[in-house]
């Protein structure tokens, strides 16, 4: 009896980095059910969960006072398993994190006392469902007085406010913009990609500087009326729309909510206030640009770029800002950085920073993270990290980037997701334009099938491989690597591919 409950105890221990696996994921979903179980499901620590299962149930028919040993094992094998998967985002133990983490252990300490062995390698998986709609009560009532309290100190602030939206380029563009209001404000600006309700309570509530005279904050939308709770909630007198893309259709449902949802931004700048606009995306001329006072920027934009120059090196772009026009050359890569710098410098601009130093700050840019970040490999090889990038118009400027290149060019990517109907559709003719710049394609995830057709459609010899991770893309790509050569990682991995 000892040695049954001693195998249960150490089961149940071992099963903690399966727990914190399936409550990272859950946190990265914004805690939706839903699309937190889909990603947990494709994992590699699920599958091994239910392998263990798939052992466990003959175990226990045939060799029952044994099944808790084994159990023992297969806890041990998930989790190795789970701390073997390197994770893009950490889990972050919030309060809601902590309270989730803490009742889903005392759920899955009662199983592994009580329910058979062989349902046991799947309990840290299974527990987080009702676990999470247990607390949902409490959780909803704790987030909006959370929005309330950030809502309360918005409406007394004095800084400027300050919403960047749109289907790409938010979080370059808020970035850059901060920089250059910095020559002449306190200027800050909502970290990494906070843009939902909670994140940008989160940042009101706790780390907005005192002193800030000029805040930027990112805003992002999965569907209409998104927008506008947020600027509901901000009420920005300045806002920049970066472009509009076939983006998130799975829950917009078409490009048209797409455009009204994005447009919601331009009904709450006041008179005094003033959006800026892309000219050149197709979307954005579709907007109802009398809503408010607004600035262009493009090549024929009242902020104009011309003379757009892509190399491996950087980008090199004309600006004119007001009376003056400069050629800038930034380390940032693509064309569409063009436009995020001036789409930034539109707005600085307009709120008093002098064109000199819009255009020092541009040439002094660095690049983001996971955007298009060119880093040096070994042996002279070289990579392009642009794991963030999800939309198509973002792809087809990392494909310019990737033809600047003169050595084998590889591309490792799951192609567009969250496109609904039209996802085969975009991924097939993305395929096509892989195939005209890429010398081989490591295809993972749900999109193999569409983008393998493409590439062959457009070029019957292009190399297709596959894979289920980007480390097992990696180990295929790595024996080809020479001196010269450059692997883009494209498009938003997720930790089930790493």
């Amino acid at each position: 009896m000892f040695w049954h409950f001693a195998a249960r105890v150490a089961a149940a221990a071992l099963s903690l980095p399966a727990l914190l696996f399936a409550l990272r994921f859950f946190q990265q979903t914004g805690y939706n059910v839903a699309r937190g179980y889909i990603r947990i499901a494709l994992s590699r620590c699920f599958v091994c969960g239910a392998i263990c299962v798939a052992l466990l149930v003959p175990v226990e028919i045939l060799l029952g006072d044994y099944s808790d040993a084994v159990l023992a094992g297969c806890s041990f094998a998930s989790a190795a398993v789970a701390l073997s998967v390197r994770a893009k985002v950490l889990l972050k133990f919030t309060r809601r994190a902590t309270r989730l983490f803490v009742v889903s252990t005392v759920a899955c300490t009662v199983g592994f006392l009580f329910l058979p062995s062989y349902l046991l390698p799947l309990l840290p998986f299974l527990v987080i469902l009702p676990c999470a709609l247990l607390l949902l009560p409490f959780e909803r009532s704790i987030n909006a007085k959370y929005i309330r309290q950030a809502e309360q100190k918005l409406s007394r602030a004095a800084y400027i406010k300050i919403a960047v939206t749109g289907s790409f380029g938010k979080t370059s563009v808020k970035n850059i913009l901060t920089e250059m209001l910095s020559s002449k404000y306190k200027a800050c600006c909502t970290p990494g990609s906070f843009n939902t309700p909670l994140g940008i309570a989160s940042y009101v509530n706790n780390d907005l500087p005192c002193d800030a005279e000029a805040v930027v904050f990112e805003m992002g939308a999965k569907k209409r009326g998104d927008i506008d709770f947020l600027c509901k909630m901000v009420k920005p007198r300045y806002g920049i729309l970066t472009g509009i893309e076939k983006q998130h259709l799975s829950t917009f449902g078409s490009v048209d909510n797409v455009i009204a949802a994005k447009g919601e931004l331009l009904r709450h700048i006041p008179e005094n206030g003033i959006c800026v606009l892309n000219a050149d995306n197709v979307y954005t001329r579709r907007l109802d640009v009398e809503a408010c006072p607004t600035v262009t920027v493009g090549a024929t934009g009242d902020v104009a770029i011309g003379d757009v120059s892509v190399s491996a090196a950087g980008t090199s772009f004309c600006l004119t800002v007001g009376e003056k026009k400069r050629t800038l050359k930034t380390r940032l890569l693509g064309a569409f950085n063009a436009t995020n710098v001036a789409l930034a410098a539109a707005l600085a601009y307009e709120l008093g920073v002098d064109a000199e130093d819009i255009f020092g700050v541009a040439e002094r840019l660095k690049p983001v993270p996971h955007r298009l970040e060119l880093i040096e490999g070994a042996n002279g090889t070289a990579i392009i990290d642009d794991s963030y990038n999800a939309n198509i118009s973002g792809v087809r400027g990392a494909l310019e980037v990737l033809s600047c290149f003169e050595g084998k060019r590889y591309v490792v990517t799951q192609g567009i997701v969250e496109l609904g109907r039209e996802q085969f559709e975009v991924n097939f003719g993305l395929g096509k334009e892989l195939a005209a710049v890429s010398d081989a394609i490591v295809t993972l995830g749900q999109n193999c099938k569409a983008l393998s057709q493409g590439a062959r459609a457009a070029n019957a010899s292009a190399e297709i491989l596959f894979a289920d991770t980007v480390g097992e893309a990696a180990s295929l790509l790595a024996p080809r690597m020479r001196a010269g050569d450059v692997i883009l990682f494209q498009n938003d991995l997720p930790d089930s591919m790493i």
